[in-house]
């Protein structure tokens, strides 16, 4: 085989060999994104599902709390120790005398105002009425206390209790009974002041009713 014959085939073989290895190149390259592509969408998948995790997580702590801020907020609504509603003691009760009587008021959280009515000092039929306002007083359940204002020498403290009478309605007499102590605390001329003291039991006068109610 000539010289040049040789030349050419070894070109032959040679261009053969390097267009199969680019080929084989290409291939594997192909191989080699494809693998990466592959890679990159496992990932891809699994970022994505780390990211959806994530959010339920989120939801479900943020769900937890709002239901948690919901209890708390109606536990805080609730009264602490809500106590029962005390009955409404106001009315007219009896005092030493026929004809004379305490006007009981009770107002909001205990607080009590009132007076004592009572004969003046002077004798005869037309006897002058005295009234005693309420200068202290508190209700604290049945618990009631009052001291009058100084009216002709005389003031009046009541420690006792409110209680359920022998009346079976509010417009029946002794619905209500106030029960306990009396002292009465009398001003001599010189200022000296002297005490006596009764047990005593005022009845409350019949309530009126009001219209459209019946007895």
């Amino acid at each position: 085989m000539s010289r040049s014959a040789k030349g050419r085939l070894f070109c032959l073989i040679a261009g053969v060999a390097f267009t199969d290895c680019s080929e084989r190149s290409v291939v594997l390259s192909d191989s080699v994104q494809s693998a990466d592509y592959d890679d990159q969408n496992v990932i891809n998948t699994m970022t994505r599902a780390e990211a959806g995790l994530a959010v339920n997580r989120f939801v479900g702590i943020l769900s937890i709390v709002l239901m948690v801020s919901v209890v708390l907020g109606q536990e805080a609504t609730k009264p602490a120790g809500a106590a029962p509603s005390t009955p409404d003691y106001s009315g007219m009760y009896s005092f030493l005398q026929d004809g004379e009587f305490v006007q009981l008021t009770v107002e909001e959280q205990g607080q009590v105002t009132g007076f004592v009515s009572r004969y003046g000092d002077q004798q005869g039929d037309r006897r002058a009425f005295v009234d005693h306002f309420f200068k202290q007083s508190k209700l604290v359940g049945k618990k009631l206390n009052f001291t009058t204002e100084i009216a002709q020498n005389t003031f009046y403290e009541f420690k006792g209790t409110v209680e359920r009478g022998e009346g079976k309605k509010p417009t029946d007499e002794a619905y209500y009974v106030l029960k306990g102590t009396l002292t009465q605390y009398t001003l001599d001329t010189s200022h000296k002041t002297t005490s006596k003291s009764q047990t005593v039991a005022f009845k409350s006068f019949p309530q009126e009713v009001e219209a459209g109610e019946t007895k």
